[in-house]
């Protein structure tokens, strides 16, 4: 990472461009946190420097003329690391809630246009600068002070977004949202501005936060403010152990975020989720998970007892990640009836096949479904073994109907 850092600055210095690098990257510096992002800001115009970028690297370069940005797509030994390129700019919001207007500026605009101060860091990689570090909010005392603070008085009415994501970097941090900031939060939800804001940016913000490794602390501050019903959401006091259980999931299970959002939409009623799919334009796992997803544990998954048949016969309409849902919000017997269908029943491969039934001579027809589903029924109870014992049961059943 830092030899791409490296060799933008030499970019950069080529171009007598002065090149920062800005906002969480440098937060997490100064924290001792990893860094998993590189944005880099250009007191000037970034795509010249970008290309150059995307040369010496090989990259994948990839413009955004309406805001004049770049992103390169880059490997270092067999990691992936995307960098982005951001021409300095200054943003006014012409009404609430709306996207900004641009135009390009100098650096302290960029700063100042940032969600908060500990956000507002700019670290220079060009050896043009006399500051090296440019930190006009005092953000490095916020960071000391370990608080949250947003940069001006209607930055939430502006940018309705900055609430959730005070509360992702309140949580993810360990930080406390300072009384003044926290004022304007409840400002701006008296006033509704969630609500004013396009559906898809407070979609946007919710995948951000079932990304957060610890998702249950952001949606629990979210919910002291009174703001999850904004978002068509209920709170559930069983999150935090539901999304701790959905951590141990292996990897192989549904991904994570889908999983959250199986937990998220759980506590809504019936009314509730048509209008959360009306709101919101879904992707095809999310919404087919919210079609599918149950209002309550089905009652006969309620028994203590149940034979294989039964649990496929209950569970074998559901998806993969509609089950595993289940199983993090049932009670322990329900869990463990899910658990045993995933692992031992569902996996289970069928011991006779379309194909079988033709080289047996079966003529294709509805005859085919009632035949796979009594071999699936007999394999399920222990009756056939293995594919040979299957063939001799099919065998049985031809004699039996003649």
């Amino acid at each position: 990472m830092y030899q791409l850092l490296q060799q933008a600055a030499a970019m950069a210095a080529a171009q007598d461009a002065a090149l920062y690098l800005v906002g969480g990257p440098v937060r997490d510096l100064v924290l001792g946190r990893p860094i998993t992002d590189l944005d880099l800001v250009i007191a000037g115009d970034a795509w010249p420097v970008a290309e150059a970028f995307a040369g010496v690297t090989e990259g994948r370069l990839t413009k955004h003329a309406a805001f004049r940005t770049a992103v390169v797509e880059t490997l270092v030994a067999g990691q992936s690391y995307a960098l982005d390129f951001v021409t300095a700019r200054r943003e006014v919001y012409p009404t609430p809630a709306a996207l900004p207007e641009i135009t390009p500026s100098h650096m302290y605009d960029d700063l100042a246009r940032r969600d908060f101060t500990i956000n507002a860091l700019a670290l220079a990689l060009t050896a043009q600068q006399t500051d090296p570090l440019l930190d006009p909010f005092d953000g490095l005392g916020d960071i000391t002070a370990q608080i949250i603070r947003v940069l001006h008085d209607r930055s939430f009415i502006d940018d309705p977004t900055r609430i959730l994501r005070a509360a992702r970097f309140a949580a993810r941090l360990e930080f406390t949202v300072e009384p003044h900031t926290r004022a304007l939060i409840d400002d701006a939800l008296a006033q509704q501005m969630i609500a004013r804001t396009s559906a898809q940016r407070i979609l946007n913000e919710l995948w951000l936060v079932l990304d957060e490794p610890h998702p249950e602390g952001a949606l629990a501050l979210i919910h002291q403010w009174a703001a999850l019903h904004q978002l068509g959401l209920v709170w559930n006091p069983d999150w935090r152990q539901q999304f701790r259980a959905a951590r141990t999931q292996p990897p192989s299970d549904p991904p994570a975020r889908l999983l959250g959002f199986g937990l998220l939409i759980w506590p809504l009623a019936a009314q509730q989720r048509t209008a959360f799919a009306a709101r919101y334009n879904l992707p095809t796992a999310e919404r087919k998970l919210l079609q599918e997803l149950p209002l309550t544990i089905p009652p006969a998954l309620l028994q203590a007892a149940l034979d294989a048949n039964t649990l496929e016969q209950l569970l074998q309409p559901f998806s993969a990640a509609a089950l595993h849902t289940l199983r993090l919000v049932a009670p322990p017997p329900v869990a463990a009836h899910i658990e045993r269908y995933l692992d031992a029943i569902r996996s289970l491969p069928p011991l006779l096949t379309g194909e079988d039934l033709r080289a047996h001579g079966v003529a294709p027809g509805p005859r085919y479904r009632e035949i796979l589903a009594a071999a699936r029924q007999a394999q399920l109870r222990g009756a056939i073994a293995d594919h040979d014992a299957a063939l001799e049961w099919l065998t049985q059943q031809d004699a039996s109907t003649t």
